[in-house]
Parts: structure tokens; sequence; C-alpha cells
């Protein structure tokens, strides 16, 4: 799904998050290099701390050998 999609469909209420990789993400964690993700959240009408485990939107540092990547 494009950028632009994704953000009409979560304006919309039809998604209640949309993560975005960067161009290079794959080649930089496979270089080991560090790189970053953009979350943008809506969940003003749902609770999604099942879904996502914590719900209070910090920020997470992780490296490929954590999640096996």
């Amino acid at each position: 799904m494009d950028q632009a999609t994704a953000l009409a469909a979560l304006h919309r209420g039809e998604l209640v998050a949309i993560i975005t990789l960067r161009a290079n993400f794959s080649h930089a964690i496979a270089q080991g290099e560090e790189t970053t993700i953009s979350v943008s959240v809506d969940n003003v009408n749902t609770d999604t701390r099942r879904e996502s485990g914590r719900a209070d939107g910090g920020t997470r540092h992780c490296d490929g050998e954590d999640h096996r990547l």
C-alpha cells in the first residue's frame, strides 16, 4: 500500500497504525547499520494495548539480532 492510500485509510478509521520503512531499510539492517522506521498511530477509538503489547507510544531500539532479521 502506498503512503497516500495508507494515510487516507488511517484518517477514515480503517487502519489504526502505519509502519513506514525507509527505502534502504533492508540494506541498512543487512550491513549492521542503525536505521529508523516511522509509526503513525490513530487509536482514538481503538484500544491497541492487546495488539501492540504496550500502549505508551515510546520509542524502541532493536537490532536484527534481537528479532532474527
